[in-house]
C-alpha cells in the first residue's frame, strides 16, 4: 500500500517533470528554428529541428498523462472528491393539470 502510494507520488514528481521539460523543448523549437531564422534564405532548420518539436509534444503528453494519474493517490481530497461524487441518472419531473391527465395522476390539483 505504501509502495503503492509512493509510487504515484513519484510519478506526480516524473509527469511534472516531463511537461515542463516538453514545454522547454517546444518553445526552443519556435525560437531557434522560427524566430532566430527569420528573414534568413536558407530555412532548412524548420525541418532538422522537427525532433525537437516532437520530443517536446511527446513529453508534454507524457508527463500529463503520469502526472494525472498518479495526482488521484498523492492528493486525498481529489481522491475524497472523486469517489464522494454520486452517479444518478437525471429524473424527469411532470406536473401541471394537462401532464397529470397524461400520465394518469389523480392527486394532481386538477380539480
Amino acid at each position: 500500500m505504501i509502495l503503492k502510494k509512493l509510487l504515484r507520488c513519484v510519478a506526480v514528481v516524473f509527469g511534472s517533470l516531463a511537461t515542463v521539460i516538453g514545454v522547454a523543448l517546444v518553445a526552443m523549437y519556435v525560437y531557434w528554428a522560427i524566430i532566430a531564422r527569420l528573414g534568413e534564405g536558407d530555412q532548412s532548420l524548420l525541418f532538422w529541428y522537427l525532433p525537437v518539436l516532437f520530443g517536446g509534444l511527446i513529453a508534454i503528453r507524457i508527463g500529463v498523462g503520469v502526472g494525472m494519474w498518479g495526482s488521484v493517490a498523492c492528493n486525498p481530497f481529489i481522491t475524497r472528491l472523486c469517489t464522494a461524487m454520486p452517479r444518478r441518472r437525471p429524473t424527469m419531473t411532470v406536473q401541471g393539470p394537462l401532464c397529470s391527465k397524461l400520465t394518469g395522476n389523480e392527486n394532481s390539483e386538477s380539480e
